[in-house]
């Protein structure tokens, strides 16, 4: 079974047109955009003895000719998405409990990072997204959990200098955005009617994130009909704090609207 999986591969590999489109080298003048898939795509209905299971770096190589790639296990064995960034090709790799980061060079895809769980619970529910995350004009690598409430990240990003990817866990923030206009990363959470529910947003500084303003909406749902909003500012180092308190429908919509739209 193994033998016949791998020749069916390799046939479906070697047929394919070689000549795609090559994505933006990752200036600033390049939009994530163009790091979409726009080449090599397929779905597998292997078994867990499929080739990419048990011989992933090996299998690897059977893609070294192509900018972009994406592999998706019908079952969530595993998901691969390859890219290119500055002329350099790299690709994830999420499995159930693992992930992994290889990059192309010396004629070989190398493995330059690997995790087992972290953040996420699963990595197999996961979905890889690329996008710049920290404004430099590369993108970055954001796996999220898209079956868990709130969302979960696990972020690397691209460091230009060395032409690889990072770990940065002061990225794993929940429910991951960014506002692209001012150069913002939002981060919002909200476990039920009864628990506090926060929206945050952050700067990006040299080597990690600051906090910017926040918001939090506790409902204080023990203590009476009233629920009370917290607002933090962030002025020149100084975390400045006030209050409004009010009937939970006036609260709850101010709150959906402040820092930026919820709905």
């Amino acid at each position: 079974m193994r033998l016949f999986s791998a020749i069916i591969l390799l046939t479906i590999l070697v047929g394919c047109d070689p000549k795609q489109p090559i994505p933006g080298k990752g200036n600033k003048n390049d939009s994530p955009q163009a790091l979409k898939d726009s080449g090599f795509k397929a779905n597998f209905k292997d078994s867990m003895e499929d080739p990419f299971i048990n011989h992933i770096e090996d299998t690897l190589q059977h893609l070294t000719k192509r900018k972009t790639f994406s592999i998706n296990h019908p079952d969530n064995f595993y998901k691969i998405k390859g890219f290119t960034v500055d002329s350099n090709v790299f690709c994830v790799i999420i499995t159930t409990a693992y992930f992994y980061v290889y990059k192309y060079s010396s004629e070989k895809f190398t493995r330059i990072y690997h995790e087992e769980y972290g953040a996420l619970t699963f990595y197999s529910s996961a979905n890889i997204k690329l996008q710049d995350l920290n404004w430099d004009g590369y993108v970055d690598i954001n796996i999220r959990d898209n079956d868990q409430m709130p969302i979960h990240s696990t972020v690397l990003l691209y460091l230009s200098q060395t032409k690889t990817y990072k770990r940065t866990p002061y990225f794993d923030l929940t429910n991951l955005s960014i506002d692209d206009k001012n150069h913002l990363i939002r981060s919002h959470n909200q476990r039920g009617a009864c628990w506090p529910a926060h929206k945050t947003l952050y700067r990006h500084t040299a080597d990690s994130i600051e906090l910017y303003k926040r918001v939090v909406c506790d409902p204080k749902c023990y203590k009476g009909d009233d629920i009370v909003i917290t607002m933090y500012e962030n002025k020149n180092g100084v975390i400045r704090e006030d209050s409004i308190v009010g009937n939970p429908e006036k609260i709850w919509s101010l709150y959906n609207a402040m820092l930026w739209d919820l709905k």
